[in-house]
């Protein structure tokens, strides 16, 4: 896409002056605009906190990785907050790396922590969903059909949870 002048139309005709002068004023008018826009998109993200948006996304995870009770929204739509979360806070991260390397450091520092729990309650969901959901799918037909966890194991494995939780925030805090 290459520069047209101002002084002919798209088919190469001549313009007269007063629509050479629209045009120009236009085109000034769309740059100012830009500019405009670029300037509230970068107030808008300097108003977010970053720290809240891991947060709502650490919240995302313990709905999701919750072993005792199912998540209250869609797999779908927890997917689509936490892409949409992650989204913003990239963008927070990229105007923080022009702007404020130090504040890009710690907030990288903040994404890595943040990473690292979501793998630990990750592992944690598995280790305990896992072992009662595979023998469900490995049991023949000739099998009693498969019940899952009692009360009480489901109550045990909600301590466990509880307690790694606990682990991971002390963990943090030192």
């Amino acid at each position: 896409m290459g520069r047209r002048s101002t002084s002919s139309t798209k088919s190469g005709k001549f313009m007269n002056p007063t629509d050479q002068a629209r045009k120009e004023a236009r085109k000034r008018e769309l740059k100012k605009n830009k500019k405009q826009r670029m300037m509230v998109r970068t107030a808008v993200l300097k108003m977010k906190d970053p720290r809240q948006i891991i947060k709502d996304m650490e919240k995302l995870d313990e709905m999701e990785f919750n072993p005792v009770q199912q998540p209250l929204l869609n797999e779908k739509v927890l997917r689509d907050k936490r892409k949409k979360l992650r989204e913003t806070f990239e963008r927070i991260v990229r105007l923080y790396e022009r702007e404020n390397p130090d504040t890009y450091k710690e907030l990288r520092k903040l994404e890595l922590d943040y990473e690292s729990n979501r793998g630990k309650l990750s592992l944690y969901f598995d280790s305990v969903k896992v072992p009662h959901l595979a023998p469900h799918r490995l049991r023949s037909s000739r099998c009693t059909p498969h019940v899952g966890p009692s009360l009480q194991q489901m109550q045990v494995l909600h301590t466990h949870l509880i307690s790694l939780l606990l682990v991971c925030t002390w963990d943090q805090e030192e």
